[in-house]
């Protein structure tokens, strides 16, 4: 099977190019282009990537290490590696070093070697390229959940302030309780119906401002259902007066109840009126 990266193969000399397309075709590398002039070579490369770019050391015009650093700028991921007579081994090296070639390869070369060079280049670079394309999906998928979480946020901010305005304009006293009937938020109409202010309904048992069996209320708390709680009097603590109410009572998580309680003084007073009139 045919790898699917592609390689470039620049030499001055054209018999190692003949050699080296009969060697590659033999190993089922077919589809690479070969040079012998690096100017063309470069040309060839600004129009087409190559995965491995592989060239000469010593050539007219334009040497192994000028022209691979050239082939560098046009493709970062690209494995370039570098054919040197065993006298250029030091630059070689440098040029490893300082341009961050693949490898280099002297001449004269195993085949085989060169072969299993070629092939793990092909695989790094192809590797490379997806890698950088994950993480370019990965940004693009990070930019998207942030604006996401961020239209959320604004939606969930948005419904908070419309559900505190409700709440604050209720004529109804909302309270939320833990499940030990301690009140942990009130209402402006609960600071209204039990005669004192939030920071200190905050650290009252409810228990203590509702007229109620202390079993029915202990029923409320450990049932963990939703329920509605008729003939009971919410006493203001400031006054002393008793008012009497309806709850209205729900479960939610973490152990915590939402307590609705309406004012049933004017329905008891119709109920009275029309006991007296009857």
């Amino acid at each position: 099977m045919q790898p699917s990266f592609r390689i470039l193969i620049l030499d001055d000399d054209k018999l190692v190019t003949s050699s080296l397309k009969s060697l590659l075709s033999l190993e089922g590398l077919s589809g690479a282009v070969f040079f012998n002039a690096p100017l063309e070579a470069l040309e060839y490369l600004k129009k087409h990537p190559a995965e491995v770019i592989i060239s000469d050391f010593m050539m007219d015009k334009m040497n192994g290490i000028e022209f691979l650093s050239a082939a560098q700028k046009l493709y970062p991921d690209s494995s370039r590696i570098l054919l040197t007579g065993y006298a250029d081994k030091n630059s070689a090296v440098k040029a490893i070093n300082e341009t961050g070639l693949y490898k280099y390869i002297e001449k004269p070369w195993d085949n085989d070697e060169l072969i299993i060079s070629i092939k793990n280049a092909g695989e790094k670079a192809l590797l490379s390229q997806q890698l950088k394309e994950t993480n370019k999906k990965l940004k693009e998928y990070n930019t998207q959940l942030q604006e996401l979480v961020k239209e959320k946020t604004a939606d969930i901010l948005e419904t908070n302030e419309k559900l505190s305005a409700v709440i604050n304009c209720c004529a109804d006293s909302i309270i939320l309780i833990s499940d030990k009937g301690v009140m942990q938020s009130v209402n402006p109409a609960a600071e209204k119906l039990f005669g004192r202010a939030d920071s200190i309904l905050k650290t009252k048992n409810i228990s203590a401002l509702l007229e109620i069996k202390e079993n029915s209320l202990n029923e409320i708390l450990s049932s963990r259902k939703s329920g509605l709680f008729r003939d009971v009097y919410a006493v203001n603590a400031a006054s002393g007066s008793k008012t009497p109410v309806e709850i209205s009572f729900a479960y939610i998580p973490e152990n915590k109840y939402v307590f609705v309680i309406r004012d049933m003084s004017f329905q008891k007073e119709t109920e009275r009126l029309r006991e007296d009139f009857i």
